[in-house]
């Protein structure tokens, strides 16, 4: 199985972000930093499986899907332009009811960055409720 969007994972000296089971490689630490991703939040791990796409050379961008953010104590993750209607072609935010529902899903308060004014942008397309024994195993 691949990590999960939005996990940090150090590859022989190159750090990925994994989304839609991709990685993106960062061109440099400060682009990385910019992006307000943590060093301290990096596993080590073989993601050679995965394809490579571009990699991310600016700090300029809304984050990649899987990167869950905090727009002004909204919690959400970015959503994949690819796993959503056509009418939200830019892709969106997936957000959460309150944070104890964040929880439900296994995410961790370390997994959660400030968004930047472009995540902002983005449409929220719908709210997730806690996890249940019936929810998808991605939110």
């Amino acid at each position: 199985l691949p990590p999960r969007d939005g996990a940090l994972i150090n590859d022989n000296g190159t750090v990925y972000i994994i989304s839609d089971e991709h990685r993106y490689g960062f061109t440099s630490k400060e682009v990385f930093l910019g992006l307000g991703y943590s060093f301290a939040h990096v596993i080590p791990g073989d993601t050679s499986f995965l394809t490579t796409l571009e990699p991310i050379n600016s700090a300029q961008i809304p984050h990649p899907p899987g990167t869950v953010i905090d727009d002004n104590g909204t919690i959400c993750v970015i959503e994949s332009r690819f796993k959503l209607l056509p009418v939200y072609s830019s892709g969106g935010r997936l957000c959460f009811t309150n944070f104890e529902e964040f929880k439900t899903w296994g995410f961790q308060p370390k997994d959660i960055i400030p968004a930047n004014e472009l995540d902002k942008s983005l449409p929220i397309t719908r709210f997730i409720r806690g996890r249940t024994a019936n929810s998808w195993i991605n939110p």
